[in-house]
């Protein structure tokens, strides 16, 4: 990735929760850390400038290379986050299969990532929404989507976090975690 020399690469492999080794990962982190309470109408620039100085200050990444790693998962962001809604991409099938979760998996499957609220993530209900908040500061459909990036799409490192960290029950944990792959197998295809 530009941006990312050997000084970079080992700052990240040595990040506060896990070892950062993908570009993925790292988008991830910036949806995770950038972008809450981001909806279609709000400014996309969310909270761009602290991921900006924290690659420039925690990761050594000059200011020039910040600008394009920043630009360049803005315009992902765009792309994945934005602009899915209603398209093949955004519409996860397989994702919720219970009967109290159909009108919650609609809702997700017709809206862009950015546009979820957390508890319209199939499995997240007001407890588990109340848990996430509580323990992590997620507070929406794309922060918890930018955890499971970063986390590198793990299934059990995913889980064991949501179960460990959070405090969200098994079954709670598996029916997020499927529907989280279901819509990166989808949408991290995109350009």
């Amino acid at each position: 990735m530009p941006g990312v020399g050997t000084i970079t690469k080992e700052r990240l492999q040595k990040h506060d929760y896990i070892s950062i080794t993908t570009a993925e990962q790292l988008f991830g982190f910036f949806l995770y850390k950038t972008r809450p309470g981001v909806t279609s109408s709000a400014p996309r620039m969310g909270r761009c400038d602290e991921f900006k100085t924290w690659l420039t200050n925690d990761c050594s990444v000059r200011g020039q290379e910040a600008n394009k790693i920043l630009k360049a998962f803005l315009d992902k962001a765009e792309k994945v986050c934005i602009h899915t809604a209603g398209t093949e991409y955004g519409r996860v099938s397989g994702s919720g299969s219970g009967s109290g979760s159909q009108s919650t998996t609609q809702v997700y499957n017709n809206k862009a990532i950015q546009d979820i609220a957390i508890q319209e993530v199939p499995g997240v209900g007001i407890v588990t929404a109340d848990l996430l908040k509580k323990n992590k500061n997620i507070t929406n459909g794309e922060q918890l989507f930018g955890f499971f990036l970063y986390l590198g799409r793990d299934e059990e490192r995913f889980k064991t976090w949501l179960k460990d960290e959070c405090e969200v029950r098994t079954q709670v944990a598996n029916k997020i975690h499927q529907t989280l792959a279901d819509t990166a197998a989808k949408l991290c295809t995109l350009g």
